[in-house]
């Protein structure tokens, strides 16, 4: 099914969550050009910059084009059937010595929308039998959802179309999302308030009626004190809230202590503005609230998010038009349980067990540690399927010597990373130009094939692999690709041919606002839960009460003596993803390295200068790095992109201190100093 004849098809983007419409030019058999897709019914015919050059990305020269076997320090080129040998023979050894729960799998962020790959991948552990399935969402997105469940019972994001004030707390999609960025554009262009609270004045900040500068993790507290302001005054919706809440004496009774004065020196925000802030979102109706990951990369994850949820549940703004509203994602088929969960939990399940128990996966921050220690039980060997925890998971140190201590490890990915480096056997993948696949982002299209580099397979077909040599099941597989997302699609009343030929046409119908909230949220109490039911039976605190993040100047005063910066970290870059796209010439041009930013008062006491040289510390490690001075930063905070290897943040991160709920690190409220490296 390789598109060889000339002309222009519609495929969809894979680079990032985004899933944009994307046409391809082609010429000869080969790529001419790539372009937005104008019938695309979010994206509307934009792409971003990594977008643009997909056709570069893809036919880079630094491609991994055939399987590697370890050969000492290096690699050597081996065929397929070898390297499927190998891997075949050690998961079978190690399910004969320890069980099939001694090898976890592991999936990053481009994975996540391929049908295919998702199905025969999680269909695999089934299989084989281990439980140990997990991805990205240990450190990013899936907190935040887990607080939102645990107050309602799902996840509702912001209606844009009709909102008449939105809050970017700690999300900046002019520079991450195509989609997003369109929809706030469009928000604005009407006149939506616009509020951002960001300790950096990102691009997004730009556009803001109202900008507020929390330190980094204290945004739990400003929410309640924001609640408090709100119920105080009265300004919340009393209907809204006797009609459709249940613990909101509790939750009026913890606000009570989070006074504009007392959170001003908490989160060094002007007590005037906070209750500015307050009172301007309560009183426009509808409005919603945008949550990103800055909310949730502390160890007070959770907390902070319920906080964020609490203002929408108070001010009547949850599953009401304009408000945040249910989503509605295409549901594919997912394959079925084979055999019954073995005695042996996900790994984390004892430290975190609501992560384990809402996700059905493990939290894979804690696998360093299960490594070292063997408890539960062992953890031998890992898959990792694009992904780069080298450079992407906290404590980089401890993360590598982690990679190297397993005893098998299998890494599949487009280029040569460093968790690759890290491999007994890495597998070349194919690029989205590269594989026939069903994207099962809103509305479900198809991913065609265009070009083939080296011996580059797509993801789907390696685990189909694993299950046919492993004789793990014959009957339920599909040789080609038309069949397989034909069964994928068969709970969407739908089939290949028809979105092949109606692309982008197969919208989901966005929910009904309103069905949900009348007919009883999805919790214990058929309410919003203000104070969580299921915190309060797991023995957490059940009213989103405010706690320092782990290392702050308030919590650890001893360290912030030697490391007086606050460190935040991740900042998205418009032209790179995570750790990729750094060995791409057009992209890379565009941010040819890392800066650690500070604001010029906080330079000038330290004594360095734009463009200079430094060292940044922590108590994990130091990087060398280039200083960026710049007014749009917090005084007192340091920021540093992630993903580079020449300065890698990661090495200053933390992933042993997490929310106790969720298991996710702290990237972003941390301490460091920055000295001079003479």
């Amino acid at each position: 099914m390789k598109k060889t004849k000339n002309g222009t098809f519609s495929t969809i983007c894979n680079l990032c969550f985004d899933s944009c419409g994307m046409l391809v030019e082609m010429e000869d058999g080969k790529i001419k050009k790539v372009k937005g897709a104008p019938e695309h019914p979010f994206t509307k015919g934009e792409l971003c910059v990594k977008g643009i050059y997909s056709r570069e990305i893809a036919l880079s020269p630094d491609r991994l084009t055939s399987p590697l076997k370890r050969d000492g320090s290096n690699f050597k080129k081996i065929l397929w059937d070898e390297a499927l040998d190998i891997i075949c023979g050690n998961l079978k050894k190690i399910k004969d010595e320890s069980g099939p729960e001694s090898l976890a799998v592991y999936f990053g962020d481009p994975i996540t929308f391929q049908g295919l790959a998702m199905y025969h991948m999680k269909f695999f552990c089934n299989l084989y039998g281990t439980n140990n399935l997990c991805c990205t969402g240990s450190l990013c997105n899936i907190s935040k959802v887990q607080a939102n469940i645990l107050t309602y019972g799902g996840w509702a994001s912001p209606d844009y179309e009709n909102t008449k004030c939105i809050i970017l707390w700690g999300t900046n999609p002019v520079a991450s999302s195509v989609r997003t960025r369109i929809k706030l554009f469009n928000a604005k262009n009407r006149g939506c308030k616009i509020i951002v609270i960001d300790p950096r004045q990102t691009q997004s900040a730009r556009l803001a009626d109202i900008f507020l500068q929390p330190r980094p993790g204290t945004d739990g507290a400003l929410a309640m004190c924001m609640l408090n302001v709100i119920i105080a005054e009265e300004l919340y919706n009393k209907k809204y809230v006797e009609k459709y809440t249940s613990g909101f004496e509790e939750l009026k009774k913890e606000a009570s202590i989070y006074t504009p004065e007392k959170v001003s020196k908490i989160t060094t925000i002007p007590p005037e503005e906070i209750i500015r802030v307050a009172r301007y979102f309560a009183n426009i109706s509808p409005a919603s609230i945008d949550q990103g990951s800055a909310l949730e990369q502390h160890t007070n994850s959770i907390q902070n998010v319920r906080a964020v949820v609490c203002l929408l549940a108070v001010t009547g703004n949850l599953d009401v038009a304009g408000g945040n509203i249910f989503s509605n994602f295409p549901q594919t088929a997912q394959p079925r349980p084979v055999q019954p969960t073995g005695e042996k939990k996900p790994f984390g399940t004892k430290e975190h067990p609501l992560f384990t128990q809402f996700f059905r996966q493990a939290q894979a921050m804690v696998m360093p540690e299960v490594l070292k220690t063997k408890s539960p039980y062992p953890l031998r060997a890992m898959i990792f399927s694009g992904a780069n925890p080298a450079m992407t998971w906290p404590d980089s140190k401890k993360t590598e010597e982690f990679l190297r201590g397993l005893e098998f490890l299998v890494v599949m990915d487009t280029f040569m990373t460093n968790t690759a480096k890290c491999a007994h056997i890495v597998l070349p993948a194919s690029s989205f130009l590269e594989r026939v696949e069903l994207n099962t982002n809103n509305p479900p299209t198809l991913q065609l094939k265009f070009i083939q580099v080296g011996e580059s397979l797509p993801d789907w077909k390696f685990y189909h692999e694993l299950i046919k040599r492993l004789n793990l099941n014959t009957e339920d597989l599909w040789d080609d690709e038309e069949n397989a997302i034909n069964f994928l699609l068969k709970p969407l009343n739908l089939n290949y041919r028809q979105i092949d030929e109606n692309p982008f046409g197969f919208k989901s119908a966005q929910a009904i606002p309103g069905i949900i909230r009348e007919k009883g949220f999805p919790t214990k109490t058929g309410k919003i839960e203000l104070s969580s039911e299921i915190l309060k039976a797991t023995g957490y605190n059940s009213i989103p009460a405010y706690t320092e993040p782990f290392e702050s100047p308030v919590s650890s005063p001893d360290i912030a003596k030697d490391y007086p910066i606050i460190l935040t970290s991740g900042g998205r870059i418009p032209s790179l993803t995570h750790s990729q796209m750094r060995n791409i010439p057009e992209l890379l041009e565009l941010y040819p390295e890392p800066f650690v930013e500070i604001n010029s008062e906080t330079a000038g006491k330290l004594n360095v200068s734009d463009g200079e040289t430094v060292l940044v510390e922590s108590l994990r490690g130091s990087i060398k790095i280039r200083v960026r001075l710049t007014e749009k930063i917090k005084k007192g905070v340091a920021h540093i992109t992630h993903g580079w290897k020449e300065a890698n943040v990661n090495l200053l991160t933390d992933i042993d201190a997490r929310d106790p709920v969720s298991g996710f690190p702290s990237l972003k409220s941390l301490l460091c100093r920055i000295r001079k490296t003479s």
